[in-house]
């Protein structure tokens, strides 16, 4: 056991202070909660209902295959939104837009555009852990 009588006065503030961070960051816990919604809307703005979304978990930073953590569909309105409480196995999420699972959108979409937050998307469709994400998609003929 310590006795703080055994420290000198000069260093008592110093290990209180030491002490209160390190029962600071034992507390801390990690947000894993993460919404990401969106909608899905074709080439003349019009919602496209009944669109597969599917939330991947992605390891290792991606190194291993993605896990499907949730699927969703999207609503008459082309809106979708889900919150995911991923394990602290995954160390992001993927948003992947599976429309061609229906075969009436398959034969009427080939091809779609993402938007991360509002902004055309280049790297499709990773979203943060902890971090509400937005991806809205436009499909093309």
């Amino acid at each position: 056991m310590i006795h703080l009588t055994h420290f000198k006065p000069a260093f008592l503030p110093l290990l209180l202070n030491l002490c209160f961070l390190l029962s600071l960051s034992a507390c801390k816990k990690e947000r894993r909660s993460t919404k990401v919604f969106g909608r899905v809307i074709d080439n003349t703005q019009q919602p496209v209902a009944n669109v597969q979304i599917l939330i991947q978990g992605t390891r290792l930073g991606g190194l291993k295959a993605g896990v499907a953590l949730q699927r969703l569909i999207t609503d008459k309105q082309g809106l979708y939104s889900i919150t995911v409480v991923p394990d602290k196995e995954y160390s992001g999420i993927q948003v992947i837009n599976q429309f061609f699972y229906d075969p009436a959108l398959a034969n009427k979409y080939k091809d779609y555009t993402p938007y991360y937050n509002g902004q055309k998307a280049i790297d499709c469709c990773p979203a943060m852990i902890g971090v509400d994400t937005e991806y809205d998609f436009t499909l093309y003929p």
